[in-house]
């Protein structure tokens, strides 16, 4: 038998998960730290008091997502484009697989300076883009 060369391709589309109930066709699933969905806040309230950094987190939920190993949550990036059209991107504090699930957790902050009302979202690592999703910010 004579060696032989193979290159593995990951082509597994990068996909965020969107609600199949949500208010809108392409609303992304996520969910705040205050167990909110859609608005969604960008401060956390006064009375959670062991925070001194008062920016909301949020999960999104991905297909096809997997850190190498070694590979810190940061090289995943969670890209906004707020109603104003102001694009913000933030690097996730976090990332990990759900167990029991095909799919990944990305935890991010949520910036704050965006702007009231329909913001996309999309998440980018490895070189690969996900799908577009929207999330609502309360004003």
């Amino acid at each position: 038998m004579s060696p032989g060369e193979a290159t593995i391709n990951n082509d597994d589309v990068l996909g965020l998960i969107l609600e199949e109930s949500g208010p809108g066709v392409s609303q992304a699933a996520a969910l705040s730290e205050l167990f909110l969905r859609d608005p969604l806040t960008l401060t956390i309230p006064d009375w959670i008091t062991d925070r001194i950094d008062r920016r909301n987190r949020v999960i999104f939920l991905a297909n096809n997502l997997q850190l190498n190993p070694g590979e810190a949550s940061s090289a995943v990036v969670v890209r906004f484009v707020d109603s104003n059209n102001q694009q913000v991107d933030v690097q996730a504090d976090d990332v990990r697989s759900v167990p029991g699930f095909d799919f990944t957790q990305v935890m991010v902050k949520l910036p704050g300076n965006l702007a009231g009302g329909t913001c996309t979202v999309t998440i980018r690592a490895h070189g690969r883009v996900s799908n577009i999703g929207t999330i609502r910010i309360a004003p």
